[in-house]
């Protein structure tokens, strides 16, 4: 054991830390020269053993204080094997009715917690609770008949199962509801139920087609950036006051700001954000995750700044700004306001938006518009060729558009 070769070292260790001592005493002694020398050669002996003997403590000490931790570890292991046990073990008592009719158990002998672990895995088990807790009656009672007349595998019906609670009507109606709630109240999409050690309700917060997903990031992100900048300007200079930070921000260009945010950090934070505002909602109805859809395909953030396209090349950033402004001069020139735009005069108060967008885009020379509902605004675009790029834009608020006919007309 090593604690007895501890001891063992201890006590030769004192032993020899006390004859060191007898010896110095005898120094002090008349003592005849002969006497003298055995006495410090005898000391310097015993000042050579006595590193040696403390570095084997040391590594004694050090490899105890190993086996002590490995013994610990292990002892909480087993006791959170022990705990884990216990656990299962309650619940699989708490559902043994649903087992029993799940299997169709008659034998008294079977229905045990011992039987269900002996003749099928945890994760079966478990898997079972959680298509009772989340399925519709009906769509449960399905489950079992399958297990009774269907020859696939159990985790085959598991997998098929599983795959029904993607659907919200095959949910109970109390998840159902919740599911309903937590969509309305915080603008997310449900999106399945996801398994991982349990059963959990996925939402997606879907930014793919954000028209304009940057300045979203940078707007709902200026608390995140301002943080880094002061962090920034704090590590930089020691005596830097608040004034400085304020300073530096007003200073820095969204281009700047922007190479400070990426899209995975948005959708990381973001997600983040929704965590306490779903919790408020949910409760502890069952598990949740959220998952943040960024646009897959998009120009880099960096890119789509003014400032990135002035620096990439500003002088044909103004030629094809000029070239394209001669051209929709030319095309306004042309137009016959009183025979060509025969929509303006079927416009009245009763038009839907609809009606008015399409009208819109012919006379001002658009030929794409988006309705924006989230924010309450019409977009127009010209679209090139390739109907992807545009080479102008324009937004305008649903209530101003709906006023248009008037100021056209008079």
């Amino acid at each position: 054991m090593l604690e007895d070769e501890y001891l063992e070292i201890s006590k030769e260790l004192t032993s020899l830390k006390e004859e060191r001592n007898e010896l110095e005493k005898k120094l002090n002694l008349p003592h005849s020269k002969e006497f003298i020398i055995e006495c410090k050669f005898d000391i310097i002996k015993i000042d050579e053993k006595i590193p040696v003997l403390e570095d084997k403590l040391r590594i004694l000490n050090i490899q105890i204080e190993e086996e002590k931790r490995k013994q610990l570890e292990e002892e909480r292991r087993r006791k959170q094997e022990e705990l884990d046990y216990k656990k299962i073990y309650i619940t699989l008592t708490e559902y043994m009715s649903l087992f029993i009719r799940v299997f169709n158990i008659t034998d008294l002998s079977n229905k045990s917690v011992e039987y269900l672990l002996n003749n099928y895995t945890k994760q079966e088990l478990f898997r079972i609770i959680d298509l009772s807790n989340f399925l519709e009656s009906s769509v449960f009672h399905n489950f079992i008949k399958d297990i009774h007349t269907n020859n696939a595998s159990l985790n085959t019906l598991l997998d098929k199962y599983k795959d029904k609670c993607n659907f919200i009507e095959n949910l109970k109606l109390p998840i159902k509801n919740k599911i309903k709630k937590v969509e309305d109240k915080c603008d997310l999409k449900f999106n399945g139920v996801i398994r991982r050690y349990y059963f959990c309700v996925e939402f997606v917060k879907d930014f793919s087609q954000e028209i304009d997903f940057e300045s979203f990031i940078l707007n709902n992100f200026e608390d995140y950036v301002y943080g880094e900048v002061e962090s920034y300007v704090y590590d930089r200079d020691a005596w830097a006051n608040q004034r400085i930070v304020e300073d530096y921000w007003e200073d820095m260009s969204e281009y700047q700001k922007l190479e400070m945010v990426s899209k995975e950090n948005f959708c990381v934070l973001y997600g983040e954000q929704l965590y306490d505002k779903l919790t408020k909602v949910i409760g502890d109805d069952f598990d949740f995750d959220v998952y943040v859809k960024a646009p897959k395909n998009t120009t880099p953030i960096l890119m789509q700044t003014q400032e990135y396209k002035y620096k990439k090349d500003k002088v044909y950033e103004k030629n094809v700004q000029k070239y394209e402004d001669l051209i929709a001069k030319k095309r306004y020139e042309k137009k016959d306001k009183s025979h060509s735009f025969d929509c303006i005069k079927n416009l009245n108060e009763d038009s839907s938006i609809g009606d008015i967008a399409n009208c819109y885009c012919k006379y001002e020379g658009f030929n794409n518009w988006e309705h924006d509902k989230k924010n309450k605004k019409i977009i127009f675009k010209l679209l090139r060729a390739d109907g992807k790029n545009y080479s102008k834009m324009r937004k305008l608020e649903v209530k101003e558009l709906e006023g248009w006919p008037k100021t056209v007309k008079k």
